[in-house]
């Protein structure tokens, strides 16, 4: 999405798009450009068909088709065959394999509200859910799925937040869920400045080059104003926690869940140069718990969100037993988004394809669904 505000506002799209659908991050499912909704019906009513189920056909089918053109696959169904196709799905398969496909088929929105729904849902919080789900949202995304959640549940997401959770992590949780992230690149001001400031401020103190290419391009004093906030955040940061006698857990809260994510990736770098640490280190001395698992999850998610995911699945996977609702959510949540990326970054990190991870913890429809998804092909 964009932040600058001369930048134009992209299209209106049928359905929500995820805030980092950049350039240079990589899908593994696209919208399948000769869609042909009769068609993919017909094959999904024969795999279906008489005894047995054929499987294969069925998940192909899915796959090679978006989220968006899934749902017009499951109203025209409904119209050929008087049939609802996901009843009819959770008819013929069980388990993981159904899942999956039934996440396939649910509206991307109304399937991170199932998440949220069933992290909250019974005895206990599954917290990592919230964090996952909700960290790396647009104030548009975060009002969307508040409102689909309400529809769903018939709950105010806000309320239910406050009675499943207590402390730090709440105010954290609230926090995100106020939707009230800055998604620009500061304050503006148009008084003239000389052009030197960009070299003299914006090169030593910016170590991302996209970062740095963006602010090239504003006015000076424009820069200016925005190193200044970087320089401010970064000091109230430092104050906040080693410097400080306590932590000023609220300081950390504010900013790192009101400032723009190109905004906290230059906090980190100037943080590091004011405190002789990582903002990570401090994260992980000055907090603990759930709060310590959300910040951390926004530095993450500012400086990197392919890793931020590869991570989460490998922890998922890694050890006895496979974490596997972790694995579908991501797998299908991200599959549109950056996926691809994830891949790469998961091999980078790993030193093992992520493909032949899930091979060897998941098997046979659900392995095959899972591979499909990642692009890949069964062997």
């Amino acid at each position: 999405m964009g932040h600058g505000q001369s930048q134009p506002e992209p299209e209106p799209q049928e359905a929500p798009k995820p805030r980092k659908m950049q350039r240079g991050l990589k899908a593994t499912v696209f919208p399948n450009p000769q869609f042909d909704v009769e068609a993919a019906c017909e094959e999904l009513n024969k795999s279906m068909k008489g005894w047995g189920t054929d499987e294969d056909t069925l998940v192909q089918v899915l796959v090679r088709h978006s989220n968006q053109q899934r749902q017009e696959i499951k109203e025209k169904y409904m119209a050929m065959y008087g049939e609802d196709l996901v009843d009819q799905i959770k008819g013929e398969v069980d388990g993981h394999f159904q899942d999956f496909l039934v996440g396939l088929l649910t509206p991307t929105l109304t399937y991170e509200a199932q998440c949220l729904q069933d992290a909250m849902k019974g005895a206990g919080t599954n917290e990592d859910v919230l964090i996952e789900v909700l960290v790396g949202k647009s104030n548009e995304e975060i009002a969307q799925l508040k409102e689909e959640y309400q529809k769903l549940t018939e709950d105010n997401l806000d309320e239910k937040v406050e009675s499943e959770l207590s402390g730090i992590f709440q105010n954290i949780i609230r926090a995100l869920l106020a939707g009230a992230r800055d998604e620009g690149w500061g304050d503006r001001d148009e008084a003239e400045a000389d052009a030197q400031v960009k070299k003299q401020y914006i090169t030593p103190t910016i170590d991302s080059d996209k970062t740095r290419d963006r602010l090239v391009n504003k006015t000076p004093n424009e820069a200016i104003c925005l190193i200044s906030v970087v320089v401010l955040s970064s000091q109230e940061l430092v104050e906040a926690g080693i410097s400080n006698w306590g932590t000023d857990e609220s300081k950390f809260n504010a900013i790192l869940c009101s400032k723009s994510f190109p905004h906290l990736s230059m906090v980190f770098r100037r943080y590091a140069e004011l405190s002789g640490e990582d903002i990570t280190e401090t994260i992980e001395s000055e907090f603990s718990g759930n709060a310590k698992d959300a910040l951390l999850a926004i530095i993450k998610e500012a400086r990197d969100t392919p890793e931020f995911f590869a991570e989460r699945l490998h922890n998922a996977m890694d050890g006895a037993g496979t974490t596997d609702y972790a694995v579908i959510r991501i797998l299908i949540t991200r599959s549109e988004v950056d996926l691809g990326s994830i891949k790469d970054r998961y091999q980078e990190l790993y030193e093992e394809p992520l493909v032949d991870k899930i091979k060897g913890e998941t098997r046979g429809d659900y392995e095959t669904a899972c591979i499909l998804v990642l692009g890949e092909q069964p062997e």
